[in-house]
């Protein structure tokens, strides 16, 4: 396999992985090619190893995302996962097919309140989570680093 077909291939799996998690489902293949392209042409391609450490696990981790999400979020804000996260969601939201994942749906105030009260308390826990998950894979990075 060349290269090329093995970083596409690659980015595919990425793309699906991260639109389940941004929407609930992989994106029709028109979208996966967009995000390729993407992430080839404006994809941060200096990210440190600490980055692709985290973007790997992510992605062979899809339990993990919601949380290394939130304490990428806050702890490491230019981390190259939520750039990837970012410009998927652009790839996602600029489109028919899945524009209407990202409208607003109408609630009443009282509804409004809890789903804010109730994002809020899983932001929270997905924080505590993924800064634990951070944190393990900074100490997996450093002692390889040792080992080297």
């Amino acid at each position: 396999m060349e290269p090329h077909a093995s970083l596409d291939s690659s980015l595919s799996r990425e793309a699906a992985v991260l639109a389940r998690y941004l929407i609930g489902r992989e994106p029709a293949s028109t979208l996966t090619a967009r995000y390729i392209n993407a992430e080839q042409t404006v994809g941060r391609k200096d990210a440190d190893r600490l980055d692709r450490q985290i973007v790997d696990f992510a992605v062979q981790h899809y339990w993990a995302i919601a949380g290394l999400d939130t304490a990428c979020a806050v702890l490491r804000p230019q981390a190259v996962l939520r750039e990837k996260l970012l410009r998927l969601a652009a790839v996602l939201e600029a489109s028919p097919e899945g524009a209407q994942d990202f409208l607003p749906k109408s609630a009443g105030p009282a509804a409004t309140l809890f789903w804010l009260a109730a994002i809020a308390a899983r932001s929270a826990a997905q924080l505590a989570v993924g800064a634990a998950l951070l944190k393990g894979i900074e100490l997996r990075d450093r002692l390889e680093r040792r080992g080297q």
